[in-house]
């Protein structure tokens, strides 16, 4: 190379992310499950972020989380209101809007109704759509820890990463009835 230069690259695991493309899933349980998970992100920001909250204090961001979920799903029937394709009358050439499938990238998310940069910017680091089917509770940021139940707050999600970081204290979970049992044994529900 002719340049005197250096370069920087992370790799990231998917699995500590929101498959997104869960809103549509076959099973109804996963799809709320995913649904409730990425509007407790929004509001865990209005509550953490004054500015967020007051500028989107009336937004509702179930209609937006709907409105994704109506652009994955394969039926034409909206979630908050009658057709889905209403949402996009306006665009010139609609007539293919929303596509209802799976998401191919991330920033598709973009064309969906009600999405803007910043919502999106909050989402981005949250969400994949290669998706693994689950959550690996140990590589999940503290974010998505904290949207897998409204019991988890920041000091439950403080004991959660001290665990799992922390092979005096047990390390990384070994698998699903390991984390619950912790749950449990730190107060939060389960069920």
């Amino acid at each position: 190379s002719l340049m005197d230069a250096q370069y920087f690259t992370t790799i990231e695991g998917e699995g500590g992310k929101i498959d997104i493309n869960d809103l549509a899933s076959p099973s109804e349980e996963l799809q709320k499950i995913i649904h409730d998970q990425l509007v407790q992100i929004f509001e865990d920001k209005k509550e953490q972020d004054q500015k967020f909250r007051d500028k989107y204090s009336n937004t509702q961001f179930k209609e937006i989380v709907d409105n994704i979920a109506d652009w994955i799903d394969e039926d034409s029937d909206g979630r908050s209101r009658g057709s889905e394709s209403d949402l996009y009358q306006s665009i010139k050439d609609s007539g293919d809007l929303p596509p209802n499938s799976p998401l191919k990238t991330v920033e598709e998310l973009h064309m969906v109704a009600g999405m803007t940069d910043e919502f999106y910017n909050i989402l981005l680091p949250r969400i994949t759509v290669f998706g693994t089917k689950g959550i690996n509770v140990n590589t999940a940021p503290r974010e998505i820890l904290k949207s897998l139940s409204t019991t988890i707050d920041d000091q439950k999600v403080g004991e959660i990463d001290a665990r799992r970081n922390d092979p005096k204290k047990g390390g990384p979970f070994k698998d699903k009835e390991d984390f619950f049992g912790f749950l449990q044994s730190i107060g939060v529900r389960t069920d």
